[in-house]
């Protein structure tokens, strides 16, 4: 097996929360991103399957995550490399595109 189709064991919360939390809410438009089938992308997700070193860089791309935190043991309940200090209805969740997301992520660095 080439080293580039060698498969790398990413705990599948992990994959979930990145693709969320990168602010693609669905997971066809994610997959699309990535160029991988919804199904693939899925089949990550549940933890069938697991991606090549090649697929993960390019959700390090996509999400904008460093590959580090996308091999954590378990999804990171306080990152957040966006700090917003605008008032937000209480209670009602941040919902950025992605599109803005990365732009205020690049911003930042």
């Amino acid at each position: 097996m080439n080293a580039s189709q060698e498969r790398i064991p990413v705990e599948p919360a992990v994959i979930t929360w990145a693709h969320i939390s990168a602010g693609y809410r669905e997971t066809d438009i994610a997959a699309e991103r990535l160029s991988v089938s919804d199904a693939t992308l899925r089949s990550w997700e549940s933890g069938e399957k697991q991606p090549t070193i090649k697929q993960l860089r390019t959700m390090t791309r996509v999400y904008h995550r460093p590959l580090a935190v996308l091999l954590l043991p378990e999804s990171p309940k306080d990152f957040d490399p966006i700090s917003d200090f605008r008032t937000m209805t209480p209670g009602h969740p941040r919902q950025w595109s992605p599109a803005l997301t990365a732009s205020v992520q690049r911003a930042e660095s």
